[in-house]
């Protein structure tokens, strides 16, 4: 996933791709659905919300 103009990030245990893969899987599914927009909104309500984590479904 392509990293924002603002910081943001998840601390993995490094060369475990199968965690990273879980991870990325699960943030595409709650972007896709909406409830990334929703947990963003209910504590960031004033900052836009960059396209990439808008709802695709």
């Amino acid at each position: 996933m392509p990293v924002p103009d603002f910081p943001v990030g998840f601390g993995l245990p490094k060369g475990n791709e199968k965690l990273a893969s879980a991870v990325n899987g699960a943030l595409a599914d709650i972007i896709a659905d909406g409830t990334w927009l929703e947990i963003d909104m209910a504590y960031f309500p004033d900052q836009p919300v960059p396209a990439q984590f808008q709802p695709t479904t």
